[in-house]
Parts: structure tokens; C-alpha cells; sequence
């Protein structure tokens, strides 16, 4: 039997490069055991069903991307190992579970880098991290006003998929103080696992225990309770179900997916775990949401671009943004530990690198100290192929993960009204002091004056004069009814006389917040890199 699988694969190696032009960056799975006569073999997109016992042999054709993307399957006699035919795929179909069965006998140079980088010890410090800087003492107080909402989404998790979710669940957390109850993660199979790539002969991804890839820090997610449900339809639609109780007319909500998606005859589509998650029902179920103010939407899987018409056109929040790595017909970069586009992007957001190192350049591109939705796609503009689209021209400028509203309340000085002296006077009343003077009894008058009333002369009392009938009398028909003399212009309620003074003041306090941001610069100067200019070159005369 070891004769027939050696001749198999030397003839799939040999095969592929014949097609491929000598191109050697192509991975090569077997599956040593069989297929039988009846069996059937998911692949996503396709059922494979086998008229004989035969030998699978999967062939990735773009090592280091995101599923789906260009890959193909040969099919071999068993018995003998001839060549049967060749089948067109975009999936493996050990999507979920990696059979043990599965070898991997051929690598590729392109993932070969993968297990040379080395595992840093530096993890996330919150005191390192400077993107969420509070404001400068001002006369005029501020308060944050709407809650921030998360929900992370990763159905056929990799190793790295459940990284790129640890990073961003850590920055929302350490960098931008989101509430850990408002985050929700759906992962896999409604717990911390995921199936790891095997990238080469040697070398696989870690398992969850071993921890966070860049680190091997603890899971965080996972030791706050943070990860609800499963990766898939069921989960996200008990996320919303939940939200529909929580989410107000001023919260904001941030979504992001990971993992695996292609696109079929039906649409756009998520991995998710057990099936797909097509882009039509999770705008679907977006859509019963009741209105709110911002939703950002960060996607990463292959042809996540798909999804962006059916979320701006089922969006009921009213400032909407969304932001790909792919348009919705190609294929997203995998790496380790992280996906190169969602690492650039929360590393923007964050202001620090995924593990732990210093960005080179700061992604603030106009120095108001805020990280906006659009600063964040645009410092990962060069990974990948990204896109966006947005509600309105512009919107995604001012679209922060740090705020959602900002109110403004007058006070004399940065104290609460409990630490002010007119409070613990009034807490602590003073003893009663006594009167200064005292009144001699000579001076009172007697009160009986006041209270015995004068007896009345019946003479001076008149008698009545007899009435007299009016001279004219008035024509009914001359009266109004009293209703058409009540009624007038119909007057503005206190809110909608208020309404757009307070909108106007709302838009100037948001100004004045941004200057008062730029007094603190998102990168020190000390830790901004030493970049001299090159001097120009003179004219010669």
C-alpha cells in the first residue's frame, strides 16, 4: 500500500508543476485513508461523492491566503493509484476539523517564513498604548453620552483568525475603555477553539492552550467570558436579539468579522461554523436593530467586499461605514500570528503593533490625537486590496471607536458638587445663634384690637336698585362661537423650538473638542521616529 501512496504523490507533485508552469509555490495534502465506494465529501461550494475507493489528494494553489481561493482536488484509484480527474475548488474540506489522517508532503518558500518568525515576549501594555487620550481641564465639563457596542465573529477559525480577535478585544478594552459586558465573541463552536493550519511538514499552528500567538499570554476573551456563542448565523442573531433590549438612539456599534468567505450564485458569504452565512441574511438580521447612531463594519475574509451594498441598503443606524480588506470576488492574505490587513488595521486603532512593538509612523494623518475609521483603512491601504463605502461622502472621518456622543454641562471648577463648600454647608447646617435684641413687653400691642370686628349701623346698609331691562337687545346671530375666537397660529413645542439651536451648539462643541485634543499630540516627540529630511538640491544659474 506504501508503493501505491508513493507513486500518487510523485505524480500529483509533478502533475501540478506541469500545469503550473514550474511554479514551485503550491502545498500538497494526502489523505491516507481512502475514500469508500457511496462516500461523499463536503467542499463547500460542492459535494464530491466517490464511485470507487479512492485516494484524495488536495492541492492549494495560493499558499498564505484566506479561503476561498484558487485550489483544486486529484482524485486516485486506490487499488492501483492511477489518475482518475481533477476537480476545481475553493475550499479544503477540512475547513472545521483536520482529520488525522491528513498529511501535508509537500510545502511552499511563501509560508516557509511563517515558522522562522520568532515568538516575542513583549505583551499589550495599557500604559504604552496612546491612541485614547482624555481631555484637558476646561471650564466646560464633557461627558460621553451613548454606550459602545462590539461584536467579534470568526466561524472556521485558524489559529491566527482567533489572534486577530484577542487584539482588537484587548485594544477596545485597554485602549478606548469599552465596557467588557458590550463586547460579544463568536467563535467556532462557542468556545475558545479553532483548527489549526498546518503551514508546513513541521510546523502547525499552536493549539489554544498554548495562548495568545504573538505572546502566550493568557486569552483574555476567554477569561473575561466574553465569547457568547458559535461563529455562525444562530449566534450572531442571539447577539442581536440581546442588543435589541440595550441599543439606544445615541450608542454606536463596531462589527467585526474574520476567517473564511467566498461567493456563489446567492451572493457573497461568511464561513461560518456548520454552513455559510450568507451577506443577504446578515444584513437581514442587521436590519432589525432599532435605530442608533453609528455602526462601523471592519470585514476580512476572502470577498468581504460582497457584503457592503446589502449592510449600507439594511442599516438602521444613522451614520454607516464599511470596510473590507477584498472587494467581494478576491482573495484576503493569511499569515501568523495575525491576518496581515486586520493587523494593520487594529494596530492603527491601537497605536501599537500586535506584539507589542512600536508603529513606524503614526496613522493620526491630521494630528487631532483621535484614530478615525477612515485613518485606520487608510494606514492598511497598502495590504491586500481594500475598499469602503459610507452612508454619506466623508462620514468616515468622524467615526471614532473612542466616543460616540459628546454633551456639554457648565461648572465653575473640575469638582463634583459634593466636594464643593455649598454642599457640606448645606449637609452640615450651622447651629441656630440667638437674637441680638429682645423686645420690652411695653412695646407689644394687645392682639384682642386686632381680632374683635367693628358692629355694623343697619342704615348704612343699601337696598338694592330694581334692575332694568337693556334697551336693545343683541341678535344672537352677531355672537362667535368662543372656539373661533380661541383659535390662532399653532405654536412650536418646547423641543422642536430647542432643536436646531442645540444641534448647531452639539456641531461647535465637537469642534471645540478636536481643538482642545490637539494640545496632547498622539505620538510623543520623544517617541516619534528620527526622520531628517534630505536637503533639495539648488538650481544652477
Amino acid at each position: 500500500m506504501n508503493g501505491v501512496l508513493d507513486k500518487i504523490k510523485k505524480d500529483a507533485e509533478g502533475r501540478v508543476l506541469r500545469n503550473n508552469d514550474e511554479n514551485p509555490d503550491f502545498l500538497l495534502y494526502i489523505d491516507n485513508r481512502p475514500m469508500k465506494e457511496g462516500e461523499a465529501l463536503d467542499i463547500v461550494t460542492e459535494e464530491l461523492v466517490f464511485d470507487k475507493s479512492t485516494y484524495v489528494v488536495f492541492v492549494d494553489d495560493e499558499p498564505g491566503k484566506n479561503f476561498g481561493h484558487r485550489c483544486h482536488y486529484l482524485l486516485y484509484d486506490a487499488e492501483n493509484g492511477k489518475f482518475s480527474r481533477k476537480v476545481r475548488a475553493k475550499f479544503p474540506y477540512f475547513m472545521n476539523q483536520t482529520p488525522d489522517t491528513l498529511e501535508l508532503f509537500r510545502t511552499s518558500p511563501s509560508v516557509e517564513r511563517f515558522t522562522r518568525k520568532k515568538k516575542l515576549k513583549i505583551q499589550l501594555d495599557p500604559g504604552k498604548l496612546s491612541a485614547y487620550r482624555k481631555l484637558a481641564p476646561f471650564p466646560l465639563k464633557f461627558y460621553i453620552r451613548g454606550r459602545r457596542y462590539a461584536i467579534l465573529f470568526s466561524g472556521g477559525s485558524n489559529g491566527r483568525h482567533v489572534n486577530d480577535m484577542e487584539f482588537l478585544y484587548r485594544t477596545l478594552v485597554d485602549v478606548y475603555g469599552f465596557n467588557t459586558g458590550d463586547i460579544y465573541v463568536l467563535n467556532h463552536d462557542g468556545t475558545l477553539n479553532y483548527n489549526p493550519a498546518v503551514w508546513s511538514s513541521g510546523w502547525t499552528e499552536p493549539l489554544p492552550s498554548t495562548g495568545f500567538g504573538p505572546d502566550g499570554s493568557s486569552w483574555r476573551m476567554a477569561a473575561d467570558s466574553r465569547i457568547v456563542g458559535q461563529g455562525n448565523r444562530a449566534g450572531f442573531q442571539s447577539v442581536i436579539n440581546e442588543l435589541k433590549t440595550r441599543i439606544r438612539s445615541f450608542d454606536c456599534l463596531l462589527i467585526h468579522t474574520n476567517n473564511h468567505g467566498w461567493y456563489d450564485g446567492s451572493g457573497g458569504y461568511l464561513s461560518a461554523y456548520g454552513g455559510k452565512y450568507y451577506a443577504s441574511d446578515f444584513a437581514a438580521d442587521l436590519a432589525t436593530l432599532p435605530s442608533y447612531k453609528n455602526l462601523l463594519v471592519v470585514m476580512e475574509q476572502c470577498a468581504s467586499g460582497s457584503f457592503a451594498s446589502p449592510i449600507l441598503t439594511h442599516s438602521t443606524a444613522a451614520n454607516t461605514v464599511f470596510q473590507a480588506a477584498v472587494p467581494g470576488d478576491e482573495s484576503s492574505a493569511g499569515g501568523w500570528p495575525f491576518d496581515p490587513w486586520a493587523e494593520m488595521w487594529i494596530s492603527a486603532m491601537a497605536g501599537v503593533r500586535g506584539d507589542g512593538t512600536a508603529l513606524a509612523v503614526s496613522p493620526d494623518d491630521n494630528l487631532d490625537t483621535l484614530i478615525s475609521s477612515f485613518e485606520a483603512y487608510d494606514y492598511a491601504l497598502g495590504i491586500d486590496n481594500p475598499v469602503m463605502s459610507e452612508s454619506s461622502p466623508g462620514v468616515s472621518h468622524n467615526i471614532h471607536l473612542c466616543r460616540c456622543k459628546t454633551m456639554l454641562k457648565p461648572v465653575k471648577e473640575w469638582k463634583e458638587f459634593k466636594d464643593t463648600k455649598e454642599w457640606k454647608e448645606l449637609k452640615e447646617p450651622k447651629e441656630l445663634k440667638e437674637p441680638k435684641e429682645v423686645l420690652e413687653p411695653k412695646y407689644v400691642r394687645d392682639p384682642k384690637g386686632f381680632l374683635e370686628p367693628k358692629e355694623l349701623d343697619p342704615k348704612e346698609i343699601a337696598e338694592p336698585k330694581e334692575i332694568q331691562e337693556p334697551k336693545h337687545l343683541v341678535d344672537p346671530k352677531g355672537f362667535r362661537e368662543p372656539k373661533s375666537i380661541m383659535e390662532g397660529p399653532e405654536l412650536p413645542s418646547m423641543g422642536e423650538r430647542f432643536e436646531d439651536p442645540l444641534a448647531e451648539l452639539d456641531e461647535r462643541i465637537e469642534r471645540l473638542e478636536r481643538v482642545i485634543n490637539n494640545l496632547k499630540p498622539f505620538i510623543q516627540p520623544e517617541e516619534r521616529p528620527d526622520v531628517k529630511r534630505k536637503a533639495r538640491p539648488r538650481k544652477k544659474e
